[in-house]
Order: C-alpha cells, then structure tokens, then sequence
C-alpha cells in the first residue's frame, strides 16, 4: 500500500500523514522489538495512531468529490487503508496480553512517560505543516488579488495598446475615447 503523503487529498490533512508515519514505524519496530517493554511501546502507538487516524479519517472523506479522478484514487486508497486497520483488533489483544505480562502500573509508565510525548510531539509537527500551509495559501491568495486588481503597470499597457490601435488606424478617435473612459473607469 502506497504512504498517505503519496495521496493529493490526504496531503491536506497533515495529522493523519505524521500518524500513518509514525503507525508504520511501530509496525517495523514491532517485529524486531527485543522486550516484552518494546513490543508494548510498539504497539501503543500503532494503536493509538490508527484509533486518531480513523477520527481523522472522517475529514477526509468529508474532502471528496466523486467525480474527481484524484479522489477515486484516494477513495480506493482509503479502503486498502480500511481493511488494513481491521487487524487493529489482533494487535489490541497483543496489546492487552503484553499489559498483562508487564502490569499495570509499568504499562502505564511507559505510556504517560513516552508514548503520549512521542504522539503529541505528532501533533505539534502536524500543526506546524496545517499553519505553514494555511501560510502558503493565504500568500497565494494575496498574490492573486493584486493580480486581480491591477496595478499601474497593467493600466498603463492596455492605455498603450488602445493608443496603438488608434495610431494604426484600427480605432477611431471616438471609439478610443469610449475605450479609454472604460479602461480609467476600471
């Protein structure tokens, strides 16, 4: 299956990128963990990524339109990812196994002391993307309206290109009157 930042419209949704990241590294990290400690750490975050990611899954679909091709490929994409999270299940039973295995309370360290700093150090670096793109559009945007506005140069061109017009024969001086009361007009 092919990374969620391969995919257009879950680009724009940041926090499930970093999550599908970080899920994808716990599921590498979980086959080679040495402990009982590394394979609860693992699978605390797998778990916890994909239970965030379906929240955020639900703002995705939300974003689709289903005459666009791009979304097609997004909506086919977020199905192999749906019928990948089903084994959330089997890894839930590992993680409530390994719980037991560990206790409790060690279980509970390790996920206050590493597990939630590392899933909201995500956040935080999703929040980072979410603002810096909200940065570029509002840029983009700004650019656009004083495009769309004009500017003195712009006037000045269409004013040389009616005056062109006239000197070549093309506009009478009546109709270059009317076209240059339009063109100051705005």
């Amino acid at each position: 299956m092919r990374a969620a930042s391969a995919i257009p419209v879950v680009q724009n949704h940041p926090l499930f990128v970093l999550l599908d990241e970080a899920r994808l590294n716990a599921i590498s990290n979980l086959k080679s963990a040495a402990t009982d400690i590394d394979r609860l750490e693992q699978l605390l975050i797998l778990n916890n990524c994909w239970t965030w990611q379906i929240d955020e899954l639900r703002e995705i679909m939300e974003d689709l339109d289903p005459g666009d091709p791009a979304s097609r490929v997004a909506s086919d994409w977020i199905s192999a990812w749906t019928s990948e999270a089903k084994q959330i299940s089997a890894y839930g039973d590992q993680q409530n196994a390994l719980v037991a295995r560990v206790g409790r309370g060690e279980a509970q360290l390790l996920a206050d002391g590493h597990v939630r700093p590392l899933l909201e150090s995500v956040k935080q670096q999703a929040r980072g993307r979410l603002q810096a793109r909200l940065e570029e559009l509002k840029q983009r945007h700004d650019e656009m309206q004083s495009q769309a506005a004009g500017s003195p140069h712009s006037f000045a061109d269409e004013l040389l290109k009616l005056v062109s017009l006239r000197d070549a024969g093309a506009l009478t001086d009546d109709e270059f009157a009317v076209l240059k009361a339009r063109l100051m007009a705005g």
